[in-house]
């Protein structure tokens, strides 16, 4: 059994995107529909590996790398001009092709800052001539939340307009949650400064009656 979901295979330059993703599939929950038909316990898709050193440190992977691409489920690659011309991430996708043989699930996301070219571009060389389809966190692409959710149907092996859908839904509910409570909010604020003003003019009225007493 892997211990990691994925690790994510990176160019330096593209740390700041590796970090979130990681992030944001960590935190990812699986709708229950889904749990319920993939036969799953936990709604987390679990450990996401990162390499958290400096890739440009060494010319070989070390042993720890190794390691943790044998005991991962699939592997990430994002690509970015830099990505495709980095011997580092290169490595990362021969040993895990090398370990896994043809069952290898990696999975390719274009960075968001990437450029203007096509996906294709920025595809290091050892994914081959033809890669597997990308997902796109470019905003002229699938965007951000669309690159994730894609990447996610990739890991669980499910249908990516399920998610989509479930996910849409779920954003929806959140907003109208939102505005709810700002609503409540809102009203709760109004009624307290109704009492205020209330308060304050009762105050005078007693003010004012004193006066004419004394």
């Amino acid at each position: 059994m892997p211990r990691y979901t994925a690790f994510i295979s990176y160019s330096h330059s593209d740390t700041r995107f590796a970090k979130a993703l990681q992030h944001d599939l960590e935190k990812f929950h699986v709708p229950r529909p889904v749990m319920e038909r993939l036969d799953r316990e936990n709604n987390r898709l679990g450990t996401v590996f990162r390499d958290v050193s400096d890739l440009g440190a060494a010319a070989r992977l070390t042993e720890a790398l190794t390691t943790a691409l044998a005991n991962s489920q699939a592997l990430i690659v994002v690509c970015s001009p830099a990505a495709a011309t980095s011997d580092w991430v290169r490595q990362e996708i021969l040993e895990f092709q090398r370990i896994r043989g043809e069952d290898a699930t990696i999975l390719p996301v274009v960075a968001p800052q990437a450029g203007d070219s096509a996906a294709e571009a920025y595809f290091p060389a050892a994914l081959g001539e033809t890669p597997p389809l990308a997902a796109d966190a470019r905003r002229s692409a699938d965007g951000r939340r669309g690159a994730l959710l894609k990447l996610v149907a990739g890991l669980l092996g499910t249908g990516l307009d399920e998610l989509i859908q479930r996910d849409a839904r779920r954003r929806q509910r959140r907003l109208v949650a939102g505005i709810t409570v700002t609503a409540v909010i809102a009203l709760s604020m109004a009624v307290l400064a109704a009492f205020a003003l209330s308060a304050r003019e009762d105050a005078k009225r007693r003010l004012s009656q004193s006066e004419d007493l004394i």
